[in-house]
């Protein structure tokens, strides 16, 4: 991915699509948000008109009040369009900033293991949620500003003309001389931007990866190790929040002091106008209102900018991951058969976060309704097969062949809806027992949740928990042993009825009784589908039709454990698998 910081272009491309559907409520707000900008303006034409008047009438009170009633008026007026204005574009951006969401969400899924090789689950978190929000604040607050600020600087500019042609070369002045300093800090500004949003990544990273690993933490005792790193990282957000705070305190004090000084000069100049009857008070305090608002304004423009500087910063890697590219599905009538042989032609694989190949050159054909084991030293590819097979990478090169149609021309659900996963670490969510069996096949019934459950050897303890299949597991179902979720993980698989099953060492947690009554259930399931093994235990390679052999990313034997035996390799390699 690239690492230069996006340019507005790179910006707007990113997330035009998502704001364009409602375009047209925001055109409507920004609109309503000029013609308030312009409604407050109008405030110091009623003064220019009527303050003189005012104070040369002789019923001063009644004529006082009639001045105050109508810039009561429009102040109601205004406040009750911004009303509508505001809400209109919180309106707008909860609608696109959920879409973003979810279009990272979707492409963090789709190039899951390349994106978290390099981020990581919790800093890929933080994108979702914290940089997301951000840029709604973005977009949903610093444009509706900037037309205003737009509006409100040609609009009191042509104001301040209309009163004091020659105050209004004063003003304009005043508000270049603010405004160029302050825009020469927003490359700084940026680079605080992309600094901060690294720094609070890393902390939801480590955050999460802490809460995920908690058991480990404990068992070795290190709570305050993870603290302090934890510290540390949040540390270093405050360090970069404040140091980005300090910059923008020092630029608008600097700024704040230069107005206020140059606003009672241009205060006193315009006294000593009104005293030699050059110029009327109602003028004075009417150009005085303008000339605030074209002051404002250049502050403004420049706060824009450095606002939009730091937004540019935070939004680069919510626009690398919206650039990635979507999976090419070509167009087929072919359709998966229930039962088919599977090949791997010529697979190779490198992850991205490695030089050496995970997979070199693989070929292997499953046939239907076959059982393979597949051993190998850790380290020797095993895992990248199955991940292979479930398209959860793909392959750099060569292809997946189901009876003999590349499996390019199958969309991913069409080709996963085929397999039946059970990993080695028992992969649970959170919800009850009956929503994690069904967790492949969400409409199931109860009566297909049991069955499925009595076939992978669960539905005894099941029943033994305080709500039955309606027990909450907790996250990640902290409160089952091992071998519960693993077993629950099988019947997940067991329930969607897939043609292929691939078992990550799926008997490696279960007890001696339920190993046997789980390798009974794979027997059985293996008449009608393929069962493709990872293997760490003797029984699982013996009763395999097929043994691949695997070192360093390549087949380097296949054939019936019988015959494997006459290979050294394979004979050093089996003697230390468990009975």
């Amino acid at each position: 991915m690239p690492r230069s910081g996006p340019s507005v272009r790179d910006f707007i491309q990113a997330f035009w699509p998502f704001i364009s559907p409602y375009k047209w409520y925001l055109v409507f707000a920004y609109a309503a948000t000029g013609l308030v900008t312009l409604g407050f303006l109008s405030i110091g034409l009623i003064i220019n008109a009527r303050l003189d008047l005012v104070l040369a009438n002789s019923e001063i009170l009644q004529t006082i009040a009639d001045f105050g009633l109508l810039i009561i008026l429009v102040v109601a007026i205004v406040t009750a369009v911004s009303g509508v204005a505001q809400y209109t574009i919180a309106w707008a951006g909860a609608n696109y900033i959920r879409n973003i969401r979810i279009s990272v969400f979707q492409r963090v899924m789709q190039h899951g293991d390349s994106i978290i090789d390099e981020e990581s689950s919790g800093e890929l978190q933080t994108r979702v949620i914290a940089d997301t929000a951000q840029l709604g604040n973005f977009i949903g607050m610093t444009i509706p500003t900037a037309l205003s600020v737009v509006v409100g600087l040609v609009g009191a500019l042509g104001g301040a003309i209309y009163v004091s042609p020659r105050l209004t070369i004063m003003a304009v002045g005043i508000a270049i001389f603010i405004a160029l300093p302050i825009l020469a800090f927003s490359p700084i500004l940026r680079k605080f931007g992309e600094r901060l949003q690294k720094a609070e990544a890393q902390s939801g990273r480590h955050a999460g990866e802490t809460f995920r690993s908690r058991d480990i933490v404990y068992a070795f005792n290190q709570i305050r190790r993870e603290t302090r790193t934890f510290a540390d990282f949040t540390n270093e957000v405050k360090r970069y929040m404040l140091a980005q705070e300090r910059l923008q305190i020092l630029i608008f004090s600097v700024f704040r002091l230069i107005s206020i000084s140059i606003l009672i000069g241009a205060a006193s100049y315009g006294l000593s106008l009104i005293a030699s009857n050059e110029l009327t008070v109602g003028t004075a305090i009417a150009f005085a209102f303008f000339a605030i608002r074209i002051i404002g304004s250049g502050s403004g423009v420049a706060s824009l900018i450095t606002t939009f500087s730091v937004a540019l910063g935070r939004a680069q890697k919510l626009i690398e991951i919206l650039q990635l590219p979507l999976p090419k599905i070509e167009a087929s009538d072919d359709k998966i058969p229930r039962e088919c042989d599977l090949e791997l032609s010529d697979i190779c694989y490198t992850y991205p976060t490695r030089n050496s190949r995970a997979l070199e050159n693989i070929r292997l054909i499953f046939p239907a309704r076959s059982n393979v084991a597949i051993v190998g030293m850790s380290g020797s590819g095993k895992s990248t097969i199955f991940k292979i097979l479930l398209r959860i990478v793909e392959p750099d090169s060569g292809d997946i062949l189901a009876n003999g149609v590349p499996f390019s021309k199958f969309t991913h659900e069409e080709w996963r809806a085929r397999f039946g996963f059970v990993p080695q670490a028992e992969m649970l969510t959170s919800g009850t027992v009956a929503e994690n069996i069904a967790y492949g096949m969400p409409n199931a019934s109860i009566d297909e949740i049991k069955r499925a459950s009595k076939l992978a050897y669960a539905h005894e303890f099941i029943e033994e928990l305080p709500q039955g299949y309606q027990t909450d597991l907790g996250e990640v179902g902290a409160r089952l042993s091992g071998g519960q979720k693993q077993r629950i993980s099988l019947a997940r698989a067991i329930l969607i009825n897939p043609s292929v099953y691939l078992l990550d060492e799926a008997t490696s947690s279960l007890d001696a009784a339920s190993e046997e009554a789980v390798e009974k259930a794979l027997v059985e399931l293996g008449k009608t589908a393929t069962v493709v093994s990872i293997a760490h235990r003797m029984k699982t390679v013996r009763n395999a039709d097929l043994i691949v052999v695997l070192d360093e990313g390549r087949v380097v034997n296949q054939g019936t454990h019988d015959a494997l035996l006459a290979d050294s390799f394979y004979e050093r390699l089996v003697s230390g698998y468990r009975g």
